[in-house]
Order: C-alpha cells, then sequence, then structure tokens
C-alpha cells in the first residue's frame, strides 16, 4: 500500500514484482477403468506402485487385464496411476448378526464388492475395560494353504465399540474409519436402549445399602466420581450421615448438571430370592450411562464396590444391542436392571449348590470331532446363605474357576472370562470356522443349551463368515454371497468418467483394459469394446488427456487391420480421433504363477513407455523408437515385417515390433494421422500431448489472472508470466527454431483484447508455438563421386 508520508525523510516501498511462475503439469498419470477381482468399487484409488496395487486390488489375473496392465505400466517406467474398478451388479457379502436374545442388530458387510468378501470371518468379543457396555471385533481373511491348512491373513481388531451413536466409538463410524475389511450398519429391529446403571458389587442384608454407606462415611465427608450420560466425570460429595438415599442422588445430580451431564436416580434394589440388596445408580435417559470412579478423599467406590475397578457393575443403556459374543458362551440373562432377570439368575447362581458339574462333549454340526471336557468340582466359595457383604467378585471369581478347569482339561477349548460370561472358543483340528457346535451337556451350569440352567445360552460359531457361509447359525444370520458382477455396461463406463472427473485432479493417459471373465464367465467381445472407445475420447477431450486404444481380437494380420469390417476405418466411427492412438499386436508376457506365456494388450505398456520418455526426454519426444523398448515381455503375437508395417503406419496404426535388440514401439501417430486425413496440426502423439501439456499448464498458472483489473498492468503480467513458462520450454529444446522468437511467442495487449472484450469481462491471450514433429522417415542419399578430371 501506498507510504503515508508526514515527516521529512526517506521512506521504503516494496512494490510487487509481478512475476508468477507457472509450473508445468505432469504429462504421465494413467488412468485405468476396469474389473478387478477385489478393491473398493466406483471410486478413484492413486497407486504409486504395483505393490501398491496388489495390496488393494489383489493379483488376480483372470477376470480381466487390469491386473497385467498395471504391472506393465510400473514396470514400463508409470510412478503414477489411479485406478476405477467398475462391474454390472456387483455385491459385496454380508451377514446379519443377532443379540444374545436373537434380534438382528448388527449387518456386517464386505468393504470391497464381490466373491472376496465371502472369505471375511468376524469375532465378536466383551473383552473390553467395560465388557457391559463395549465390545470388540476381530476380523480377519480366511485363506487354504497348499497342505490344505486354514490360514488366516489381513487380521484387523477394532475394539472398544459402541451401539450408541452418541459414542466417540460407535461402530458404524470407527469400523469405517479403522477397518479394511467391513463395514458395520446398526439395524432397526435392535431392540431400543434402556437406562444405563451402574450397581454396587456389595450386598447388604435389607434394609442395609443406608447403612453400610452411612457405616463408611462414619459422619465425614465422603467423595466419588460420577459422570452421567457421555458428560465428564464430576466430583461428587456428601456427609454422613444420609437421612435417605435422595441425599446421593440430588449429590450426584447437582454435581453432573454443573458439567453437563444428565440425572439419575438412586435406590436400593433388592436381590430376587433373598434378603440381600444392592446400590444401583441409574440414568434417568433411555440409552444412557453411568459411571463411578474412586473419589480424591475419602474414597465411597470402593468400599461400597461401585465401578468396574472395584467389582460393581456398570451397564450402558445401548449394551443389550450389541452382537453375541462368538463361540460356546453362558452368560446371567438380560442386563436390563428392570426386568430383575440378571438379578434373578445372578442370585441362584450364587446360592446354588451344583456338586459335580457333568462332563461337556461339543461336536460340529457337521463333522465327527468332538472334545469332552471333565474334571468340574464344586467352588469352594459358593454359598448357599450369601452372608452380608458379599460380593459380585463371587460371581466372578466362580467363572475364573470353571474357565481354569477348562483350561486344565485339555487343548480343545481357550476359556475367557468376558464381564459375567463365559466363553469357551473352540481350537481343536478339523473344526470348520463356520460350522455350529451341537453340545451335549445337561445340568444346573450348562452353557451349551439355551434356557437350561443359569448360564445356558445356544452356541455361537467359533468365528462367524460373511456371505455364502453365514447361514445357519443361532446368532448369524446369512444376507448374501459376495457377487464379482458382469460385464461393465456403457453407462458403468460413464459412471466411472463422471466420478474420475470428480475425485481426480488430474491423469494424461486412459486406458480400458479387457474384461477375460466376469461373475458370469463372459468377457468383452470386439463389437462391445468398440461401443466404448468413442465416449472415452470425448472424455479424454474434455479432460485434455490422452486415449491409448488396444486392437480387436479380428486383427490377425496386416489386411484385416487395414480394410474389411473390423479394420482400423471402423474403429475411427465416432472417436476424437486427435486424443487417441492405437497400438498393435498384442503382447506375449510370462505367467507370475510360472504357467506358459500369455497374451496381453498393449495400452498398459504403452502408457509405461511414455511415461518413462516423459521423464527422461520430455512430453514433446514420441514415445517410440529404438528408445522406446518395452520391458517385461517375451515377445509379440505377431511379428510385423517392414512391408506390413508400410500398410500399417499410412493407416495410423502403431505397431510394436520385434527386433534383434528388443521389443520397441514403432509407430507415434494418433487415430486422426492416417495419410490424406486432413489433419495436419496433431498428425503425430508427441505433438497433441505436448499441446495437451501447455493447455493444462497454462490453464492452471493464469488463474491468478481471474477478477484482477482488465488493463495493460494486467497483460504485462500475463505475457511475462506466460512468456516465462514457455522460454524455459524452449531453452529445454521444446519447440523448432534457433531463437525464441522463431519458437513461440505470447501477445495479449489492446490488438487481442477489445474494449468490447473488456466490457465482457473477457482477456484474450494468444499463446503460439513451432512443435517438435518426429522424424519419421529418414532418407539416406548415397552418391558416387565419380573422378573428377583436371583442368
Amino acid at each position: 500500500m501506498p507510504v503515508q508520508v508526514s515527516y521529512p525523510g526517506v521512506y521504503i516501498q516494496e512494490e510487487p514484482s509481478g512475476v508468477r511462475t507457472i509450473t508445468g503439469v505432469s504429462t504421465s498419470v494413467a488412468l485405468f477403468i476396469g474389473m478387478a477381482g477385489r478393491g473398493p468399487m466406483d471410486t478413484a484409488v492413486s497407486l504409486l506402485s504395483y505393490a501398491d496395487y496388489e495390496r488393494t486390488y489383489g493379483s488376480d489375473t483372470t477376470v480381466s487385464e487390469t491386473t497385467d496392465q498395471v504391472r506393465q505400466f510400473f514396470l514400463n517406467g508409470g510412478s503414477q496411476a489411479y485406478i476405477i474398478r467398475i462391474a454390472s451388479g456387483e455385491q459385496p457379502a454380508a451377514a446379519d448378526f443377532q443379540n444374545e436374545d436373537g434380534a438382528v442388530v448388527l449387518r456386517i458387510t464386505a468393504a470391497e464388492a464381490g466373491r472376496i468378501g465371502d472369505s471375511i470371518r468376524v469375532e465378536v468379543n466383551y473383552a473390553t475395560a467395560q465388557p457391559e457396555s463395549s465390545f470388540n471385533l476381530v476380523v480377519s481373511r480366511e485363506t487354504i494353504t497348499s497342505s490344505g491348512a486354514t490360514l488366516l491373513v489381513d487380521t484387523e481388531t477394532i475394539g472398544n465399540l459402541s451401539m450408541n451413536s452418541a459414542e466417540p466409538r460407535f461402530v458404524e463410524t470407527a469400523v469405517a474409519q479403522g477397518s479394511r475389511l467391513i463395514r458395520a450398519e446398526v439395524q432397526p429391529t435392535a431392540p431400543a436402549p434402556f437406562e444405563g446403571y451402574s450397581m454396587s458389587g456389595r450386598a447388604e442384608s435389607a434394609p442395609g445399602i443406608l447403612a453400610a454407606l452411612n457405616a463408611e462415611l462414619g459422619g465425614a465427608a465422603g467423595s466419588m466420581q460420577v459422570s452421567v450420560d457421555n458428560g465428564p466425570f464430576a466430583p461428587v460429595t456428601v456427609t454422613g450421615p444420609l437421612a435417605a438415599l435422595s441425599d446421593l442422588q440430588d449429590a450426584i445430580n447437582t454435581a453432573s448438571s454443573a458439567v453437563g451431564g444428565g440425572t439419575v436416580t438412586v435406590q436400593a434394589e433388592p436381590v430376587p430370592g433373598g434378603t440381600e440388596e444392592v446400590l444401583l445408580i441409574r440414568s434417568n435417559a433411555a440409552g444412557g450411562r453411568v459411571r463411578v470412579q474412586a473419589g480424591a478423599s475419602n474414597d465411597l467406590a470402593g468400599p461400597m464396590n461401585l465401578g468396574t475397578s472395584n467389582d460393581g457393575l456398570e451397564v450402558d443403556g445401548h449394551a443389550a444391542r450389541r452382537p453375541a459374543p462368538t463361540g460356546v458362551f453362558g452368560s446371567l440373562g438380560s442386563l436390563d436392571s428392570t426386568s430383575g432377570t440378571w438379578l434373578d439368575r445372578l442370585s441362584g447362581f450364587l446360592r446354588a449348590d451344583p456338586g459335580d458339574l457333568p462332563d461337556l462333549t461339543l461336536a460340529t454340526g457337521s463333522r465327527s470331532d468332538t472334545a469332552t471336557i471333565t474334571g468340574f468340582t464344586r467352588p469352594t466359595f459358593w454359598e448357599t446363605t450369601p452372608a452380608a457383604g458379599t460380593s459380585l467378585r463371587n460371581a466372578r471369581g466362580a467363572l475364573e474357576l470353571l474357565a481354569a478347569q477348562v483350561a486344565l482339561a485339555g487343548p480343545h477349548y481357550v476359556p475367557a472370562v468376558q464381564g459375567y460370561r463365559l466363553v469357551l472358543n473352540p481350537t481343536y483340528p478339523g473344526f470348520a470356522e463356520q460350522e455350529t457346535l451341537t453340545p451335549s451337556t445337561t445340568g444346573t451350569y450348562d452353557i451349551g443349551n439355551a434356557g437350561s440352567g443359569y448360564l445356558g445360552r445356544d452356541p455361537n460359531v467359533r468365528r462367524a463368515p460373511l456371505g455364502a457361509f453365514a447361514s445357519p447359525s443361532n446368532y448369524v444370520v446369512g444376507v448374501a454371497a459376495g457377487a464379482d458382477g458382469n460385464l461393465p455396461t456403457p453407462a458403468d463406463y460413464s459412471a466411472a468418467y463422471v466420478i474420475a472427473s470428480r475425485e481426480i485432479d488430474i491423469f494424461n493417459l486412459l486406458m480400458l483394459p479387457r474384461v477375460l471373465n466376469d461373475g458370469s464367465g463372459n468377457g468383452q467381445t470386439d463389437a462391445q469394446r468398440a461401443q466404448l472407445w468413442g465416449p472415452a475420447s470425448a472424455f479424454c477431450l474434455t479432460e485434455r488427456a490422452f486415449l491409448i486404444i488396444d486392437p480387436p481380437d479380428a486383427w490377425t494380420t496386416a489386411q484385416s487391420a487395414t480394410s474389411g469390417p473390423t479394420g482400423i476405418a471402423n474403429v475411427r466411427i465416432g472417436v476424437v480421433g486427435d486424443h487417441a492412438m492405437v497400438v498393435w499386436p498384442r503382447l506375449r508376457i510370462p505367467d507370475p504363477l510360472g504357467g506358459p506365456l500369455r497374451t496381453i494388450d498393449p495400452a498398459g505398456s504403452v502408457a509405461g513407455v511414455a511415461a518413462r520418455i516423459d521423464g527422461s526426454r520430455g512430453v514433446w519426444k514420441a514415445p517410440a523408437g529404438l528408445e522406446a523398448s518395452v520391458i517385461g515381455v517375451r515377445g509379440v503375437e505377431r511379428r510385423i515385417a517392414d512391408a506390413e508395417n508400410g500398410l500399417l503406419n499410412p493407416q495410423a496404426i502403431n505397431v510394436v515390433r520385434q527386433f534383434p535388440n528388443g521389443i520397441v514401439i514403432w509407430g507415434s501417430r494418433t487415430l486422426a494421422g492416417f495419410d490424406n486425413s486432413g489433419e495436419n496440426d496433431y498428425k503425430y502423439v508427441p505433438v497433441r500431448r505436448f499441446a495437451l501439456f501447455l493447455e493444462e499448464s497454462l490453464y492452471r498458472g493464469l488463474q491468478f489472472a481471474v477478477f484482477e483489473p482488465n488493463d495493460e498492468p494486467l497483460w504485462a503480467q500475463i505475457r511475462l508470466t506466460a512468456g516465462a513458462f514457455m522460454n524455459n520450454l524452449f531453452r529445454r529444446g521444446a519447440f523448432q527454431g534457433q531463437k525464441a522468437s522463431d519458437a513461440y511467442f505470447v501477445k495479449c495487449d489492446a490488438e487481442t483484447t477489445t474494449q468490447n472484450d473488456i466490457n465482457l469481462g473477457i482477456v484474450n491471450v494468444i499463446v503460439g508455438f513451432a512443435p517438435l514433429k518426429p522424424a519419421e522417415f529418414v532418407v539416406v542419399t548415397i552418391r558416387q563421386l565419380a573422378g573428377q578430371v583436371q583442368t
């Protein structure tokens, strides 16, 4: 801004130079659109190596040539590519998961469409810091080794999940952010949330909870920290003696409201079947929760067994909406405190005299493999009449003892105590992960039959499969098998072009690898492929990109390629010819699995060679000639002789030839560059690609001029900026001419931009350049020197 002078002296003022730098855009970013054996559908994925491709899309080569062409692109010098996987009628594998009571609560779907999703296995466990509120998902992909053994790969654990959408670890968002294999969706059939609560693990003979609380206070002030309905922990202080439990309720509500938390109801909850009661702090909100931690001084949480770490029971209002744990499990029933079921079964569990438990034998549904667990003995601390101060620790201790006895019985099962559940996971050989176990047990403490005893539940599968193997099961219901989809239609390709325009900043080379075998066993025909080139070239026209067309299968000779109903003239129909090139013949490459040589289209290899030459010589150098050797190939489908090349080149069919020094690309004409076509400006591939490079670079580099005052200062800036960019290219040898004035010009002044243009908000810039055209024909003239006559 101008300096404001106010006193005699020297003032310093900085002026912008007006110089802006135009950076040349990339010229060899590839885009492949086609089918693949796995990977994300209908989205553009950026890759920097073939290893990236394998991690995302696998290495299957039977579905389409996408894998082979991407490999060839990177092998021949490509450095960046985008992949858009498409298909018609594709479907991801999915399964519905039920809670312990048999309600469908969660649908888990493979993140990738296709049959690959049928290999996904999901484990559910409650081994978390809050086992009656959250859960974990352990997800793997199952493969079969060459010896026939089952192997789990790509295993990932998504932990501490909640069925409450207000929680930071809500299952839908946490899975979407943390898993590459699956997606999760809570189902409308999930039960309604109840009021969450924190229950003391300490039971007292009624009415004894208030007396026990006052005894711990001892007439002084006691404290604890309480979080209600996801609010922050608030310090709660009470001074004894308390006249009623409502005094504690009022103190909690006052402290919680001050920090933005919810409110609670505090009561003494009777234990069914006995004379005891427990302290219950229940949220007043459906789906709420209550958490209790130790206080800063004279802690009440520890002595009253409040909080999970103090052997209390804390249940989220969404706990019953969780999917059932996988494996053979037993639990005490509904955790809704208002139903009384859980306390009733807990009371019976603690009071019963089980004696010696029967043997537990489980077999798979379709195999003869069995495993027997023996040696259960009566826990010595179970009491038929619990004394005052009995803790829920007794119940957890009983489960731990059962788990220890299972472990002593042999290696057939791995036991775990998850909250107030005993879970057995089968490990014996021959067990199919997706099969349901069939228990053959009886007794008060049966953990293998629903409705039998205090722990009775139907067994779940060891690992739940998605898709084709998901049914039948007690807690997993099959929804849909994964389907790779059928041949992409022209509409699928058009949709991919929209995705590319929206998600990709810039790409330069477009390839459409052919489909070999879709989900119905069909491959693309020449007629189906011919429908793709016109829309693809039009898309390249709008995106300033270039299309590499693969040859039809019908091209078996030079004559069939240059004439007849399947010849080059048919390929040109409807195609933007100066934005495309066609290359023939197809290439022979090694099979990665050691099989015989396979034949693939050349587009991916040509794109890789173009990328390599762009980096070493510049986009103005034709991707052809002895320098344009194709790496990673063992031959061509048909060797081309000079005479045949003489038929093909005038028709703008670029050939790949096998010479003694290697296999090279031996042609660089656009599809419109055939002889007598009338196309002289963009007859050659490097000229067209160089022009696209200039257009895109100038388009991006001159954005600064938008909305600037349209007068000579702006025009001078444009001339300076564009001129500096063009001069740099001239110094690198991109143009014809011995001096800059012969090679290019930039004109932006009152002649190019009239007053009417200025009134319309238009500034006109004319950039001219003299392109380098390839020396397609080198003519050598040899003259014999006759003896000179001396005169």
